[in-house]
């Protein structure tokens, strides 16, 4: 796993950095960071689709619903909607407080709008 804080300003002028093995790291938590406004993207390793995997299943399995994530919509207006409030708790990779707020501030209305 590795996060990757994303900046519109070079991060020296923003937050404490210090020279690690594998390049330049920083020194505050990402709660810190979140705090002044930086944004953390997390790098997660392919656990998490397995995790989804095993959802899509238990769901196929106690509910007999059949998930097929290729016929998912990708305009489907009510999750927008949830997007634009930040409403995103439990939703992977979009439920820390950094990423709720760009969503906040960004409104998105259609999936280009994320991507």
């Amino acid at each position: 796993a590795a996060g990757v804080i994303v900046n519109d300003q070079p991060l020296y002028q923003s937050i404490p950095l210090t020279e690690g093995e594998t390049g330049l790291l920083t020194q505050w938590t990402m709660t810190e960071a979140e705090r002044i406004g930086l944004l953390k993207i997390d790098f997660l390793g392919l656990r998490n689709l397995t995790i989804i995997h095993q959802i899509i299943k238990q769901v196929a399995r106690d509910l007999k619903v059949d998930i097929d994530v290729e016929q998912i919509p990708f305009d489907d207006v009510h999750v927008f909607e949830l997007l634009s409030r930040g409403d995103t708790t439990g939703i992977f990779q979009l439920e820390s407080e950094g990423v709720r707020r760009v969503l906040q501030k960004l409104q998105p209305e259609h999936f280009e709008d994320i991507v």
